[in-house]
């Protein structure tokens, strides 16, 4: 279910280009029957992968518009004051992301240090983490992720971080985009 407060559109579509794989999209549509809202595939979709159950794609969200929830959250004052979860699937995945704490802290960002808002989150694997669809499945333990947001009242996501099996994946905006400069993100 939608988190109290927070935006929930009606019906959005989410598109993601599968780098490993190329020619190939992941395309979701996000479709609202009533109070609830339902993932489909969307037009552009060119996974082979399997749907998973209506019950686990009822209530969910895409990982960007997750992104978008969490600074909302943090925006309204719901981080900080108790646990948040939000439902959320990948096209493959289907996961929890649970709030476990909200700090203001100190933290170096690329080449600057600047105040932030750590929001410390756990990914919690609901289903489609181990498949016999040939690929290589991220393990079905949960997993801590952190993300820095800017503490400047624009809540801009300044960094995430989050480890899968042996790898730690660490995005980190760049600078600030838009005209007439593009936007940069570093991945390490």
């Amino acid at each position: 279910m939608p988190l109290d407060g927070l935006a929930a559109p009606t019906r959005y579509d989410a598109a993601y280009d599968l780098r490993s794989r190329k020619g190939k999209r992941i395309s979701m549509r996000f479709v609202g029957n009533g109070s609830d809202s339902v993932v489909e595939r969307g037009p552009e979709d060119s996974a082979e992968k399997y749907l998973l159950p209506i019950p686990l794609l009822t209530d969910v969200v895409d990982p960007l518009a997750a992104l978008a929830r969490m600074r909302e959250a943090l925006r309204t004052g719901l981080a900080g004051h108790g646990h948040f979860t939000i439902p959320v699937f990948d096209g493959k995945r289907r996961f929890d992301v649970q709030e476990h704490a909200v700090t203001r802290e100190i933290r170096e960002v690329g080449d600057r240090t600047l105040p932030v808002l750590h929001l410390a989150l756990m990914l919690h694997p609901i289903a489609g983490f181990r498949g016999d669809d040939g690929e290589t499945n991220p393990d079905p333990k949960p997993r801590g992720l952190d993300v820095l947001f800017s503490d400047d009242g624009n809540f801009t996501p300044l960094r995430l971080e989050v480890s899968v099996a042996w790898l730690t994946m660490v995005v980190e905006l760049a600078g600030r985009c838009g005209p007439p400069a593009p936007c940069k993100v570093v991945f390490d």
